[in-house]
Parts: structure tokens; C-alpha cells; sequence
């Protein structure tokens, strides 16, 4: 970390940079000495392209607290625009015109937190495979985006579509690095499915957010918890304010060890009908379900109703 306040490079003057057989017209960002700021409509694509030759240019194996990229007129994050840059905070958001953030856009990152929030046109899912290459992610939020699904290993390094992810390190014994997040923000996208395995290996979460989308679908192990988290350990998931109803959820779509708490939030949403042959198997484990604000016909609960132990673990139930 650097002990004095480096100069602020800002280029205010319009620089010219080549790329796709066009000139591109920009303004770089401001390089300072904790943080990089892409700011304001001015900045373009072309501005990352300036600011990828400074840092080359100028410096090697910078590492920097936090960069924004904010209120830009940036349209994409291109493959290793900072692959020689590391950041503890990384902040894109409020960024009308973004398409696309590369996979590998971020690479040999110590990034601790990473937030992409309110871009409304970011939809591809090219973002969840940014996570592959942060090893010790802390916080990830990608509140307020275009995003239409979770889709197969969205936070890991197994194949998705049939098409390899970007490698990334593996640990000793040769199996896919495990993320590290704590916390997890999906919530107000436009996201209508969760495929299986999308949150597989997420052993250090403890919080998952999905509400406030459009959530019409869960498939078997959606939530595949079996398979990991070794320690007993606490766990929220919130599913409310979407559009789920009876028929939104496959058999097991939560698959859970016995070692976890669980609290899941469904309050808000359009479940008319319990199946028992959902609901049992999950209302047998360690876990607490809020159904409050659903429309639930009190004919379809009878067999819960009948279970004490079972119905205490629920909430938001009025029959």
C-alpha cells in the first residue's frame, strides 16, 4: 500500500483510442491511491481501455481498496480488462447501458466484496461466472439487475450447458475451489427460475436472498445443501414477495443435511395448496417455514394440521 496521496490522473481532454477499426472518444477515470473511480457519463468503454494502458503503463501489480465504475455511459466489461489489477471492494452500479461484464473481466482478485447493483440492462449470466475467479468473496450482490434465472452451478466451476466455465484454481485434493461468500443478494431482478444445483457448494453462505423477483420455478436441489456445510450451521433463505404457487416447487428442491438451521421466507407469495409430498420430507428437518400472505386453502394443510410438531414449525398459518 502506498504512504502518500499519488497524483489524481484525469484526462479531461478528449483521448482517441483505436478498437474495432474505430476511434472511440473518452474520458479516463480517476487512478488515486486507494481506489480507481469510473464516473459519470463520460465515461465509456473506451475510458476502461485508457485506463487498462495507464495502469500498465504506469504500474504493475497495483492493488487498490475499492473501484467503482458508476453512472457510466460503459456498455461492457471486456475479457481481462483488469487482469493485472486487484481490488478489496469492487463496485459497478447505476450503470444504464451495461450489457455484459466478461467472466474473466476480474482475474487474481483478493476481492472481499462484490457489487453489481441496479444495471438494467445486465442480464447475461456471464456475471455469476465473475465469482469463479474470487477465492475469498465475502459479500456478492447483484440486487437491481436484468437477470432471468440461477442458473446449474451458478458459483462454481462445473461445466454449465455443456460449455467449460474459465478454469480456476483448484484446491489439493482436486475438487472445484468452494465459494466463500457469507451473503448473497439476488433479490429484484427479473430472475422466473432456479435451476438444479445453482447454489451447489455454497458451504460459508449463510443468508440468500431471492425476493422481490419473479420466481415461478424451483427444480429438484435447487438448494443442494446435502452435499456440503460439515459444521452445524444457521441458514436464511428468502423466497418472498415472487410468484410462486402450489405447483412452483419439484420434490427436494431444498436438499438439506441434518446439521443446518433453516429458516425459509415464502410470505407474499401465491401458494394456494401445501403438498405433502414437498413439504414433509422438508418440515421433518431442522427448519422453520414462513408462509405468511399466501392464499392457502386450510383443506389443502389437513395433514400438516395434524402434526404438532410439524405445524410448529411453520409460520404465517391461519386456519
Amino acid at each position: 500500500m502506498f504512504n502518500f496521496i499519488l497524483p489524481i490522473f484525469s484526462l479531461f481532454a478528449l483521448y482517441y483510442h483505436q478498437a474495432n477499426g474505430a476511434a472511440l472518444t473518452a474520458t479516463t477515470c480517476l487512478i488515486q491511491t486507494e481506489r480507481i473511480t469510473c464516473n459519470g457519463p463520460t465515461i465509456t468503454d473506451g475510458s476502461l481501455l485508457l485506463l487498462k494502458d495507464e495502469l500498465h503503463l504506469r504500474y504493475n501489480h497495483m492493488y487498490f481498496l475499492e473501484l467503482f465504475i458508476s453512472d457510466s455511459a460503459v456498455t461492457r466489461i471486456n475479457s481481462g480488462t483488469f487482469a493485472d489489477v486487484q481490488f478489496e471492494n469492487v463496485y459497478i452500479q447505476d450503470n444504464q447501458h451495461l450489457t455484459y461484464i466478461a467472466p474473466d473481466a476480474f482475474t487474481k482478485q483478493n476481492t472481499k466484496s462484490l457489487l453489481i447493483i441496479n444495471n438494467p440492462l445486465l442480464k447475461n449470466n456471464s456475471i455469476y461466472q465473475l465469482t469463479n475467479q474470487l477465492q475469498v468473496t465475502e459479500y456478492v450482490d447483484f440486487d437491481f439487475n436484468a437477470l432471468v434465472e440461477v442458473p446449474p452451478y451458478a458459483f462454481n466451476d462445473q461445466l454449465e450447458n455443456n460449455l467449460p466455465r474459465q478454469p480456476v484454481e483448484k484446491i489439493s485434493n482436486n475438487q472445484p475451489t468452494k465459494a466463500t461468500f457469507k451473503k448473497l443478494v439476488l433479490s429484484n431482478n427479473k430472475i422466473e427460475k432456479i435451476s438444479s444445483n445453482a447454489f451447489h457448494l455454497l458451504e460459508s453462505c449463510n443468508e440468500i436472498y431471492l425476493n422481490q423477483n419473479r420466481l415461478k420455478y424451483i427444480s429438484t436441489r435447487g438448494f443442494n445443501l446435502a452435499n456440503s456445510r460439515p459444521n452445524p450451521t444457521n441458514l436464511r433463505i428468502m423466497l418472498n414477495q415472487n410468484q410462486l404457487t402450489s405447483n412452483s416447487f419439484e420434490n427436494d428442491f431444498i436438499s438439506l443435511k441434518d446439521n443446518i438451521n433453516l429458516f425459509v421466507d415464502l410470505s407474499k407469495n401465491n401458494i394456494i395448496e401445501l403438498k405433502e409430498g414437498i413439504f414433509r420430507p422438508l418440515l421433518e428437518k431442522n427448519i422453520m417455514i414462513d408462509f405468511s400472505s399466501n392464499p392457502l386453502n386450510c383443506q389443502s394443510i389437513d395433514w400438516l394440521q395434524k402434526d404438532v410438531k410439524l405445524m410448529a414449525k411453520t409460520k404465517g398459518i391461519h386456519c
